[in-house]
Order: C-alpha cells, then structure tokens, then sequence
C-alpha cells in the first residue's frame, strides 16, 4: 500500500482539536475509523518501524472496530514536517453520562504506543490528553496490555494528575541462548511426560502426525477443526466457550487469516489417527514467535497431547536461529513456567478526568466486587444445601439445625445480593 502524501492543510473536522506546535511539528486528533483510515498507511508504517507487536496493525485493528462497532476509534497523530513521528489510537466506550476509553483490541494481547524518540513521546502524551479533555463527558481510562518502558505511558502519568499505573499481567518467555543447549529450556519433567505419552500413543496403537504450517490454504483448512477444538476445551475448562458466539467465532477467523496473510502464522497441529488432538498456533512478532493460540481436544486427554505439541513448540523454535524465543502469552499457566523462562511484566495505565469521577469510578467498582462476593456466596450456599440433601446419615435432629443454617445463609446471602445489585444499577449512570 502506497503513503498517502499530506496535504499542506490536513482535514480536521473539530478545528478547535487542531494542535499547533513548534515550527515544522503538527498534530492532529482524529476520530472515527474513515479519518483514521485517510492515515493508515503511514500509521502501519510507524508502528512497523518503531519495532510495535504483530497484534498492533492496522488492519488488526479495523477489524476489531468492525466487530465493534459501539466502540468510537480517536487517534492523535504528530509529524515532524511530512514524517509521522508519533501515533496513540484508542476506543471511546460511551455509557449513560461516562466516557471509557480503552486499548483497540482484544485484552491480553500486547498493544503500543508508538513515537521515534522521547521528544514525540512527550507531545503524543500531551496530545492524548488533550483529545481525552475533548470529550464533552466524565471518562476514565482504562488502558491494557502496555511494555513497562514505554515513555509515551510515563509522559501521560506524569502530566495527567488524576493517574496510575501498576503491573498488568507477566508473560513467560523463553530467550534461546544457543550456547547452553536444548535441555536448558525443556525440563527433565517435560521431557519424560512426553516420552511416557509418546511410548502410551505407540502402546495403544495409535497414529502420530505432526506439522508445521504456514501456507494460508493450510490454515484456513484446518480451521474449522480449530474452532472446534478451541470450543470444546473451553467449555471443559470454564463451563463456556466464548467461540460460541457466532460474531466471536467470525472474528477469531478474520483474524487468523489476516496473520495468515501477511505472512506472520506458524501453525503447528498433532493428529492422532487423523484427529486434530492438539494445536499451536504461533504469530512472527518482530524476532520471537508469540504463541496466539494453544490448546488440546479433551478428547485426548490421556495421551498428553498439549504436553506434546508444546514442547514441539520449544523444539522447533530453538533450531530456527532467526527466532530469539518463545512468547508463551499473558498468563501464569503451569506449563508456560518450564525451562529457563523470564517473566516480562505489562502495565495497566489507569486515568480519570477529575477526582469525582475517580471517586465514582471507585465506588462503582467496590460495589461490582462486592457483588461478585454475593454472587459467590449465594451459590456456594445453594450448593451446601444440595450436597446436604445426597447425605443418608444424618440424624433428624441434625438436619433440621443444619437445614436452619443453610436456609438463612441462602436468604441472608441473597438479601445482601439484591441489595447490592439496586446499588449498582443506581451508580451505573455515575
């Protein structure tokens, strides 16, 4: 795609969000994907030369917007004569009398804010902040997923008084030093559960395949197979899956294939008898393969099939030397910790637009936990009440004292539940 040139008069619609800087520097805040999109060329092209993740690309992120389309796209781009130096896009949630703005995209995956050096940095904070102040309603931000170095974070704390920023979430990383050998970075212990599980698929007569995959034919092959799979397990692990819902599924498709695309997917899959049993799904981010997507079909359970693939995974990347390591993802799982890993921490950067708004924020957000708690309360009670019910021996007399108690947990807990939900309904316009 061609750089769209820069007018000598660039085209805003608020003129009042027109910000003038020194001579030879320009910024502009946009709002609404089609103005985004006059810029996205050149957007695509500073995040591409300031090193921004794979999951922060254009074409990514329009297509969350069009699967979101509640959500408003505001940017504020700042050029140094013709070049565009700084680039921060973000989504305007609006709600009743409040405004939140949040990352564009999905939770979990890394996000950027991009400038060249610190001096773009600090007028992209600058001029965040201004086009957060252009927002006609209370708002908070919300913004997820961010390097802990990054300045353009620091210079929006430091100049937003109503600010703060705290640790978000750590992905393990494995980063191959290729001198120290493989077993430095596959345990013992998952080396023999995948000895045990091959020597278990062999005993029981099973097929084994394994492949790599990169081609876009081959992925949008498989992937019906991997929705299936990415169901299935999500409904054993959490009792729902959230590729249930159609829109969701789409939109987990669309972007598979636009990874698929531009070239950034490596899809490794285990079959065991022509049944996909395990995959990983793995994105090109700038020098390591960030793995997107892993899971296992519980209907394989009992060969370790995961266990497997993801020690393929390590295998594999280990003899690329054209990859640094391995981005297991956002997330604390028991199997990302194998090997010699380094937990690479990302922040949540929290804003808010005067003290009220913080302090109702707050309010809001006591009372939705404390909801949480009733919710937990009340169905830990239900559940009390049913186990009680399957047990034979109890005497009479226990019964009553003990049915006695759970009855007015189960009529206190829910009590305390209804009255928190009024109280909530009523701070949900604040």
């Amino acid at each position: 795609m061609a750089i769209a040139k820069l007018d000598e008069i660039f085209k805003v619609i608020d003129k009042k969000n027109d910000l003038y800087l020194n001579e030879g520097w320009k910024s502009l805040i946009l709002r609404g994907r089609d103005q985004l999109s006059d810029y996205a060329a050149q957007i695509d092209l500073l995040f591409s030369e300031t090193s921004a993740p794979s999951a922060v690309r254009w074409p990514l992120l329009e297509s969350w917007l069009l699967y979101n389309p509640e959500a408003e796209p505001i940017g504020v781009l700042i050029w140094n004569d013709q070049a565009l130096v700084a680039a921060g896009l973000f989504a305007l949630h609006h709600k009743n009398l409040f405004c939140k703005i949040t990352k564009i995209g999905v939770q979990g995956e890394p996000y950027w804010l991009s400038a060249r050096d610190q001096f773009s940095g600090d007028l992209l904070g600058e001029g965040l902040i201004k086009a957060f102040q252009s927002i006609k309603k209370p708002w908070f931000l919300c913004l997820t997923d961010l390097p802990d170095t990054d300045p353009v974070v620091s210079a929006i704390s430091h100049r937003l008084k109503q600010s703060e920023i705290s640790t978000f979430a750590y992905s393990p990383q494995l980063w191959f030093d290729r001198q120290n050998g493989l077993n430095q970075y596959l345990s013992l212990n998952t080396r023999s559960a995948v000895a045990k599980a091959k020597n278990r698929i062999k005993r029981d007569g099973l097929a084994l395949d394994m492949q790599w995959s990169s081609e876009v034919y081959e992925i949008e092959r498989s992937l019906d197979e991997i929705v299936l799979v990415h169901r299935e397990r999500n409904r054993l692990k959490r009792g729902l899956a959230i590729l249930d819902d159609p829109l969701e599924a789409a939109f987990f498709r669309e972007t598979v294939l636009t990874y698929a695309k531009a070239k950034k997917i490596r899809l490794l899959t285990l079959r065991l008898d022509g049944s996909l049993a395990a995959f990983a799904m793995g994105i090109l981010d700038r020098d390591m393969l960030w793995i997107y997507a892993n899971l296992v079909s519980p209907n394989w359970l009992r060969y370790s099939a995961g266990t497997i693939i993801n020690a393929e995974v390590v295998r594999s990347v280990y003899s690329d030397p054209s990859i640094k390591g391995v981005n297991w993802g956002a997330g604390l799982q028991r199997y990302k910790m194998s090997g010699d890993v380094k937990l690479i921490p990302a922040v949540k950067l929290m804003g808010w637009s005067s003290w009220p708004t913080r302090l109702a924020w707050l309010v809001r957000e006591k009372i939705r936990e404390g909801r949480g708690k009733a919710r937990q309360a009340l169905l830990s009670s239900k559940n009390f009440i049913s186990a009680d019910k399957n047990q034979k021996k109890n005497t009479e007399n226990s019964q009553s004292r003990h049915w006695l108690l759970c009855l007015f947990s189960y009529e206190y807990t829910a009590g305390i539940g209804d009255a928190i939900l009024s109280l909530d309904s009523i701070l949900a316009v604040l």
